[in-house]
């Protein structure tokens, strides 16, 4: 991805973290990281770890076992269903010198992910996630300890268009 030229120096810090290449290339490389690493059939599970960037350093980490449910049809299409259950999170912050967490005890309180695949195509079809989180957490701002509680939902729907 790329911008017009002399438009990405206008953008602010924060917005420039998020059109880093390295990072652009980590966030499209886990968007198909759920699949599996081998063939599997119904029932065989696997786990794998995603990092989020959140921005102004924050990036939160997220530990899913998928399972492999088996062949839908759709629309009379084969696709392959896989189910998510995260299980695991945290959160850092680096680089920000304004920032620092020194304590997070996060945890998933529900989550759920469907993806449909169509195999043989090889693009993801559709995706359907839902996570909430919540836990305390303890920040250090301008030298200030501040004591919080996150309880936080993310939701997402994502299909392929025609």
């Amino acid at each position: 991805m790329s911008l017009p030229d002399g438009e990405f120096e206008k953008l602010s810090d924060a917005a420039k973290d998020h059109f880093d290449p390295k990072k652009l290339k980590k966030a499209l490389i886990q968007a198909t990281d759920f699949l599996p690493d081998a063939p599997v059939k119904p029932g065989d599970m696997w786990e794998r770890s995603s990092e989020m960037n959140l921005g102004s350093g924050q990036v939160m980490s997220v530990r899913p076992k998928y399972e492999y449910i088996g062949e839908v049809e759709t629309n009379g299409i084969k696709l392959d269903q896989i189910a998510g259950n995260p299980f695991e999170v945290s959160l850092s912050i680096s680089g920000n010198p304004n920032a620092q967490l020194t304590k997070s005890e996060l945890k998933v309180k529900e989550s759920s992910e469907t993806y449909l695949f169509d195999r043989e195509k090889g693009v993801l079809v559709s995706k359907v996630s839902t996570i909430k989180i919540d836990g305390p957490l303890t920040v250090v701002v301008g030298g200030m300890e501040l004591d919080g509680k996150v309880a936080l939902t993310m939701e997402s729907k994502t299909s392929r268009q025609k």
